[in-house]
């Protein structure tokens, strides 16, 4: 229950709603926005070439980063593999508690075997979950402001946490470890080049029994590089091994070596190919932003190399755009890269089918492969290459980050093969373009049951071939060549580990490869059944850290004892916890105490917020009926150890009797709201609710407060400046990409505007709130292809966030698809309760009166589907919906007379009514007015409780029904940044 003021109304001028912001300009002004951003994008891409960007970093959701105070780093390496552990601590310098997002870049093909969180004075280990199961884990514990932390792969080899909570003025220590292959020509490589300095770095090294350790004070720290020696080796333990093969051909004498890894040999000449009609895709997306200065200079060199070729250059996002189509000599390409620039999401299904249909026989992705927009199935992009009888296609790598599932089964889908290959030398990989490649050979092991991989499809010659598998080999077969091998031994986990980790690649590729959707789904099983037991992040599944043994046992189940899990905690559990004693008054009760009783009038008993029971039926027996007011007194913090305690004699309470997330919502209410259930604080009621206005206060803070000011005032090429600065600094700041959007929108640079959105995509794939945000965003631009995608993914990270099916639903509206819009919204209305499920089924009822209009025919199907007669009177729906969890923003409507609806006040007497007040992320809330006639209607979002997460953004969609199958909709998105305030979201006239 919440206790803000009534709020009165006059407009501020820098909280000018965002959605009156105007989106249409004169052509120069759009012309002139774009050249705008441009030449910031090309100034910053120019000085690229000055600095490194960090490889890691611990960011706040408000786009600032924590100083990182102390690394320790431990590097064992044995044979053709190493083991890297990363103890970090970071510090919050700010007085409040955030929440943050640690992220991190590691080498191509690692295997993540341990994340940890120190908590209080005891470290907590990771857990391996399901990955579906991890989020909503973590956003349970979130709610209850204790200690989750969730480790992810993003796409790729980029690996993300979400961590909490970061405490004010304090350290968040945590702790990574991972596993690699190395070989001479990829020698070991621990990027920290691009780092400020840090107070204290600590690297210690054993390589093959040998040790070093190097201790420096406040350094500015630079790549550390240890040197492999060459020759074929292999390692065995734990019923798996790891060999390297040194070469599965020649090695061309001419490669060369950097640093970061040694550069990926060029393959030997085993004849010529023409590079004649060669496509060159280069990926523009938000997230080749930190190399878009490498990557333009590398393009402008390799295509010029190739003399008289004839050759296409394309960039690609969200967007497919030709820069350049001749003879590669006379291409000129940096700046046309530059003034591109990196921005969207990453649609490399529209480039490929570009490509397909240009004419030209050879392909070449400069990119990493990520794609976070359009079609993602390899199979149906190797079915495109196929068809329009591409010779061949290769993939050029440029900074760390790779996604080899997508990538490989391309590479082989030419009539000849390709290879993915290292971009760092241009002289070698012009040979390498120039160069055909051999066959593909079938590799067999002898004395293994399992072998990863199971052919040389991709592999290059000169550069090591690593073959993992179970059993005990004794020889391996590469076409007609043998290789004896004895494995010495070496750390079972990390040898089992390994094998895990290549058989989760294989079977990657596979269920890229699959278009069956039973075998997908038993691929994906199969996936995570294999990451579960090797302790592995993977695309299913995540490490999950949670502040207790007890809560880790109520929450996921006892531990695998055969998992090969690092660590566990032996510190021993305390005993008790919370004690709350059902009686017939209500004390004062301190929220913030994890000791002191709360009691709850069991008049309230009832208002307890399990899904589907009540407080009496889920306690069951043990709590009885309490008609005879007696009371019960239960102990803990509701783990299913707990005893309960009623009338003096123990009791457990069963498994069945209450779902842990159940008793979970049980154990945040109590805590955080117990005075709900007592007595019940009181919001400040006026006499009148004819409130004369709602008073603003800016929303926005800092850099976001600047850009906005300036766009209320009609200073739009001063916000523009302001925005592109900021956004290239800091390409991964939420709020700098929204201020970018909004400065490009108000311009009219509607293109350019919905990169900047999807820019949020490509920077956060797996973050189902933050595909939704950049959906909304798209609605109110009228990009309606874009939006879907956008909720198509939200809903295939969350299936069970509802919001997204309803703004999915309306974008499908608006696109002329209203069977498969009232399809979705059916599909939700099966899982809603509540509120929830009366919003969905306005929604439905209005869109099933819109079929019915184009197909009378249709109307008994659809009233039978409602359970309802379809509405024949005009409404009003105002839907909200915030993409932040726990998080609360609140809905207020004001009417031509001045009366004000908001949560404590959820009616007006012109008519309308809120159906009910969500105190925690996400929605959706209505306020539904049936025959609205109190035009006009003034629409604001307060900020309520901004909670650790900081930026608020959501969408309020204007849903207006004629009564007659006539439907409009008006998207008004948001962000706020600071508590307590509202933003107007403008009118809604006649």
């Amino acid at each position: 229950m919440k206790t803000t003021p009534l709020l009165a109304l006059t407009l501020f001028a820098a909280c000018n709603p965002t959605s009156s912001l105007e989106t249409s300009s004169p052509k120069a002004t759009v012309s002139g926005a774009n050249q705008q951003l441009a030449y910031v994008m090309r100034t910053e891409y120019q000085a690229q070439a000055m600095r490194v960007e960090p490889p890691l970093g611990l960011e706040p959701s408000d786009g600032s980063e924590l100083g990182l105070q102390s690394l320790v780093a431990t590097v064992t390496i044995d044979g053709p593999m190493a083991h890297t552990e990363l103890h970090f601590t970071f510090k919050n310098t700010e007085n409040r508690q955030r929440e943050g997002r640690f992220k991190i870049e590691l080498p191509d093909g690692a295997a993540v075997s341990r994340f940890a969180m120190l908590i209080g004075k005891e470290w907590r280990e990771s857990r391996v979950v399901a990955r579906d199961k991890g989020r909503q884990v973590y956003e349970t514990f979130l709610h209850q402001r204790v200690d989750p932390a969730l480790l992810e792969q993003d796409l790729g080899n980029q690996f993300s946490a979400r961590v909490f909570p970061i405490a004010a003025s304090s350290d968040k220590e945590l702790v990574i470890a991972y596993d690699h292959a190395v070989s001479a020509v990829s020698p070991y490589t621990l990027a920290l080049r691009g780092l400020p300095a840090v107070p204290k770095l600590q690297i210690a090294i054993e390589r093959d029994g040998e040790r070093t350790v190097t201790d420096r004070v406040d350094a500015i720290p630079e790549d550390v590089v240890v040197a492999i020696d060459a020759g074929d080796v292999a390692v065995a333990g734990g019923g798996a091994f790891v060999a390297r093969i040194e070469s599965i051909g020649p090695a061309d004498p001419r490669s060369a070596t950097q640093s970061r890894g040694e550069l990926i040999d060029a393959p030997a000449a085993t004849g010529t190919a023409s590079l004649d009609k060669t496509v060159f895709l280069v990926d523009t997306s938000a997230s080749r932003h930190t190399v878009m200065g490498k990557q333009a200079d590398l393009v402008q060199k390799l295509v010029a190399s190739l003399g008289d070729a004839g050759v296409a250059v394309v960039a690609y996002d969200q967007t497919v755009t030709e820069l350049y189509r001749g003879p590669a000599t006379s291409a000129d390409l940096a700046n046309k890269l530059y003034d591109h620039g990196a921005l969207g999401a990453s649609n490399l299904g529209a480039a490929l089918a570009w490509a397909s249909a240009s004419g030209m026989k050879r392909i070449v992705i400069v990119g990493d492969g990520v794609i976070t927009q359009g079609e993602t199935a390899a199979d149906k992009l190797v079915a495109a290459i196929r068809e329009a009888g591409i010779e061949r296609v290769d993939a050029v790598q440029i900074g760390g980050s790779l996604s080899r599932e997508t990538l490989a089964p391309l590479t082989a889908a030419g009539t000849s093969p390709g290879a993915i290959l290292d971009g760092r030398d241009v002289a070698a990989l012009a040979r390498a373009l120039g160069s055909a490649l051999p066959a593909e050979q079938k590799i067999q092991v002898a004395g293994a049951t399992e072998v990863w991989p199971k052919s040389t499809r991709g592999a290059i010659p000169g550069r090591p071939l690593f073959v993992t598998g179970r059993g005990e080999p004794t020889s391996i077969r590469i076409g007609d060549r043998v290789v004896r091998v004895k494995p010495r031994k070496a750390e079972a986990k990390q040898v089992a580990r390994a094998a895990g980790r290549a058989e989760v690649g294989e079977l990657g590729e596979r269920l890229a490869l699959t278009r069956d959707d039973k075998q997908r789904t038993a691929i994906e099983h199969q996936i995570e059944q294999v990451a579960l037991a090797h302790n592995l992040v993977s695309s299913r599944t995540s490490l999950l850290v949670l502040e207790s043994a007890a809560d880790e046992q109520r929450m996921l189940g006892d531990v695998d004892k055969a998992s090969p899990r690092n660590q566990r905690s032996s510190r021993p559990e305390q005993s008790g916890g919370e004690v709350i004693r059902i009686l017939d008054s209500a004390p004062t009760i301190d929220p913030t105490s994890t000791k002191q009783g709360i009691t709850i009038d069991q008049n309230y008993i009832r208002n307890i917020p399990v899904p589907g029971r009540t407080f009496e039926s889920a306690l069951g027996a043990a709590a009885g009926a309490q008609a005879d007011g007696r009371g019960v007194v239960f102990s803990g913090s509701t783990s299913l150890q707990n005893r309960y305690v009623v009338d003096g004699i123990a009791t457990n309470v069963g498994v069945d009797t209450v779902s842990p997330l159940g008793l979970d919502h049980i154990a945040s209410y109590l805590k955080n709201n117990a005075f709900v259930f007592g007595l019940p604080r009181q919001r400040p009621v006026q006499a009148a609710r004819r409130d004369p206005a709602i008073v603003f206060d800016s929303p926005y803070t800092d850099k976001l407060a600047i850009v906005m000011t300036a766009l209320a005032q009609n200073k739009r090429q001063d916000a523009l400046a302001q925005a592109a600065r900021w956004q290239t600094k800091q390409p991964g700041d939420l709020a700098a990409l929204i201020a970018l959007g909004e400065s490009l929108e108000a311009s009219g640079a509607t293109t350019a505007a919905a990169r900047a959105y999807g820019s949020i995509i490509d920077l956060y794939p797996n973050r189902f709130e933050l595909l939704r945000a950049a959906g909304e965003r798209f609605d109110r631009l009228g990009q309606r292809d874009l939006a879907i995608d956008a909720y198509r993914r939200s809903l295939k990270e969350r299936p069970d966030q509802l919001s997204t099916y309803r703004l999915l639903a309306f974008a499908l509206l608006r696109a002329g698809r209203a069977e498969e819009a009232f399809t979705r919204l059916q599909e939700a209305r099966a899982k809603a309760s509540n509120s929830v499920r009366e919003v969905l089924w306005m929604d439905s009822a209005v869109i099933a009166a819109h079929i019915a209009k184009r197909d009378p025919s249709r109307k008994a199907a659809l009233e039978t589907q409602l359970g309802d007669k379809l509405p024949s009177a005009p409404t009003l729906h105002l839907v909200l919906a915030w993409e932040t969890d726990a998080n609360d923003v609140d809905l207020h409507v004001v009417d031509r007379t001045g009366e004000h609806a908001f949560y404590s006040h959820p009616t007006l007497r012109s008519g309308g009514k809120l159906l009910e007040d969500l105190t925690d992320g996400y929605g959706p809330e209505m306020f539904t007015i049936q025959k609205p006639s109190a035009f006009p209607y003034q629409v604001a979002v307060h900020y309520f409780n901004r909670g650790p997460q900081g930026l608020g953004i959501g969408t309020v969609q204007v849903i207006r029904h004629d009564g007659n199958g006539n439907i409009t909709v008006d998207d008004r998105p948001f962000v706020l940044q600071k508590d307590g305030v509202t933003i107007p979201l403008g009118t809604i006239e006649r």
